[in-house]
């Protein structure tokens, strides 16, 4: 899980990297607004341009 503000697209992407670098296969990222929610398209097309293709999955409780 990453600590970083969803909000704070280049802080979640530096996470997610740092994690996945160190052999971390699932990374948790929370979503407490739909602000934070929409955000998620953003992290994940930053990583896709600058890292690499990753799958995605978007649960609801």
């Amino acid at each position: 899980m990453i600590n970083e503000d969803t909000l704070d697209i280049n802080g979640s992407v530096a996470a997610i990297r740092r994690l996945h670098e160190i052999g971390c296969e699932i990374v948790r990222v929370t979503v407490p607004s739909m602000a934070h929610a929409k955000a998620l398209a953003d992290i994940k097309q930053k990583l896709s341009a600058t890292y690499q293709q990753f799958p995605c999955c978007r649960c609801a409780s």
